[in-house]
């Protein structure tokens, strides 16, 4: 049987992020086109003497439509994106890995949703949290009566951005609830001091999503710590507490769970049952690794979840509409706060 050609893919976008998805795409493309106006990526591109043909361009209009463009990864600053996403669906591009947030603008977000709905455009977000295996083990540890049901998840550290990193509690705390964010409620300050640019959001303060049922995500952030992020999933009898990439499970000892007679009634989760890696599957694989390698087994359902990014950037463009407000923000986003807030743009990347 005769093997199918391997695929032209397009990365725009070779910052941090974009060489990681360089490596993996590396492993299945025939061909490269890589775009990045930093004139240092060609020196970068050439000193890893890629086996297979490879092209560069500093800007995108410079791409032609000689090639079939199988793949696209968008991985350049977050307000590009949509002008970005435009280019390849004028090249015929359908498949589209957009990094976390999608867009910068509700008017973008909203033409993107559309686009997805007529079939004219396949895209998924990357946020590798949410895809890797912590939601799903969270759900098997809630079947544990020790534990109980996840009921609300603290994030909290220094200067992590609210949207920037918030935005993958916000995917992680809908797998977990399995439910979608009813509304947002946040304080939130933006500082000059974000490291790709500081036109950019690097915004602090606490942000709330309400789940439904009582179910909550809090992320607070300061920009006057340097403190790492710490992650704690609160449930009926105990607690997951996840630091860098170790998730210790901790639950009320027996002999106080015999005194619970109210639901008032409450006891420190000090017993340790068990600790475990949150972020990679068995085979070693974290969230990232994982999509791609569906993506490579040509798993046609992986490109049906638009939904998880979209509701994930729409979700952290409400925080910094009720902190400007001042005043809680209903999810989905109500029509008059979409007209008001529609060509905004938000700055986030």
């Amino acid at each position: 049987m005769m093997q199918a050609p391997k695929p032209t893919c397009l990365i725009v976008g070779l910052g941090s992020i974009g060489k990681t998805h360089l490596q993996h795409v590396l492993k299945f493309a025939g061909k490269i086109i890589l775009v990045d106006p930093n004139p240092q990526t060609l020196d970068y591109i050439q000193a890893l003497e890629l086996p297979f043909p490879t092209e560069y361009h500093r800007d995108i209009e410079f791409v032609s439509g000689d090639d079939v463009i199988e793949f696209a990864v968008i991985a350049n600053w977050g307000p590009d994106h949509f002008s970005v996403i435009k280019k390849m669906n004028k090249l015929g591009v359908k498949h589209l890995l957009v990094e976390k947030p999608l867009v910068s603008k509700l008017r973008d977000l909203e033409e993107l949703k559309r686009a997805t709905l007529s079939g004219e455009l396949k895209i998924i977000t990357n946020m590798p949290i949410s895809l890797g295996p912590l939601a799903a083990r969270v759900l098997n540890l809630q079947l544990d009566k020790k534990l109980g049901a996840a009921q609300t998840i603290l994030v909290s550290g220094g200067a992590k951005c609210l949207v920037t990193n918030g935005i993958h509690y916000v995917g992680l705390a809908s797998r977990i609830f399995e439910s979608l964010p009813t509304s947002v409620f946040s304080l939130v300050e933006n500082h000059d001091i974000n490291p790709r640019s500081t036109n950019f959001v690097f915004a602090e303060g606490t942000s709330n999503w309400n789940y439904g049922e009582g179910k909550n995500l809090c992320v607070s952030f300061s920009n006057n710590s340097h403190v790492q992020i710490s992650i704690s999933i609160i449930c009926e009898y105990g607690k997951i507490v996840i630091e860098e990439d170790l998730a210790t499970i901790y639950c009320i000892s027996d002999s106080d769970l015999e005194k619970i007679d109210k639901p008032s009634r409450t006891f420190y989760a000090r017993k340790v049952l068990d600790t475990f890696d949150p972020y990679h599957f068995a085979n070693g694989l974290d969230g990232m690794g994982d999509l791609y390698a569906k993506i490579q087994s040509s798993d046609l359902e992986i490109w049906e979840d638009f939904e998880h990014g979209f509701i994930a950037t729409e979700a952290v463009i409400g925080m910094l509409i009720s902190s400007e407000i001042k005043a809680l923000v209903e999810l989905p986003l109500q029509s008059e706060v979409k007209d008001k807030y529609n060509s905004r743009e938000w700055n986030i990347s």
